[in-house]
């Protein structure tokens, strides 16, 4: 039979094998360096951000749009008004 000594040394034997298994394993998994996270995290923020320039970009022209409509209408309505007071001023006398 074993003694004390022989079977607690096989025992150790055996876990620094178990441990060293189970370091390969983890050093097959790969982790991806931090760096490569934060290039992931950085190119992430940058397609937000790109995606958010377009709507402010699409937003503004937009605005343009609708102020050339207004300053079209506010022109119509001008020369409307001015028809409208030469016509009133034909109709009424002068005083």
């Amino acid at each position: 039979m074993l003694d004390q000594q022989q079977r607690l040394a096989l025992q150790d034997k055996k876990l620094l094998e178990e441990y060293k298994a189970e370091i390969n394993d983890l050093k097959a998994l790969k982790m991806p360096p931090e760096e490569t996270e934060c290039k992931h995290l950085d190119n992430q923020y940058k397609d937000e951000v790109n995606a958010l320039k377009e709507k402010l970009e699409n937003l503004q022209e937009q605005i343009k749009d609708q102020k050339r409509i207004e300053e079209q209408e506010n022109q119509e309505n001008c020369g409307t008004m001015a028809k409208i007071d030469d016509s009133v001023k034909k109709k009424v006398p002068e005083l």
